[in-house]
């Protein structure tokens, strides 16, 4: 039981079928069943999907700016709205997983609007390296000193 009353919060950049959304859904339902969870992801179209619960303690959140491609208007309307959110969450946690929504969900866990309470937990938990050759030299390099 969780001492807490404040929600965790995920924030994944897309729910696709695959070990880190899947470790990511697993761990928000679970802890679900003690306390308030919010799921926050970007959005995937592709023809494979995860089947997200409904109902409990575990509220899923769309951010549509929230792509795995690097775009830096896109990121910056997604590290605005996730700001948002974490402010008007005023999470007890606040747990990143995957690269890009790493970066810009521990920005904006660190930037928040104050609010009551302390500060939100911060943790980061990698899936792979995709940013690593993935993106092409020039991306590749601003991700790596984002990331650090």
């Amino acid at each position: 039981m969780r001492s807490d009353p404040r929600p965790i919060v995920h924030i994944i950049t897309r729910l696709e079928p695959g070990g880190s959304a899947r470790n990511t859904l697993d761990s928000a339902v679970w802890q679900s069943s003690f306390g308030e969870v919010a799921l926050i992801y970007g959005p995937y179209d592709g023809k494979e999907q995860l089947e997200l619960p409904s109902g409990g303690k575990l509220r899923r959140i769309e951010v549509p700016h929230l792509t795995r491609e690097i775009s830096p208007l896109k990121d910056l309307k997604a590290f605005l709205e996730l700001r948002g959110l974490i402010s008007d969450l005023n999470p007890s946690i606040v747990h990143t997983h995957t690269a890009k929504a790493g970066v810009l969900g521990r920005w904006a866990a660190a930037l928040r609007r104050r609010g009551p309470g302390p500060r939100p937990l911060v943790v980061h938990t990698p899936h792979g390296h995709v940013f690593y050759g993935y993106f092409g030299p020039f991306k590749t390099f601003f991700s790596c000193l984002s990331s650090g």
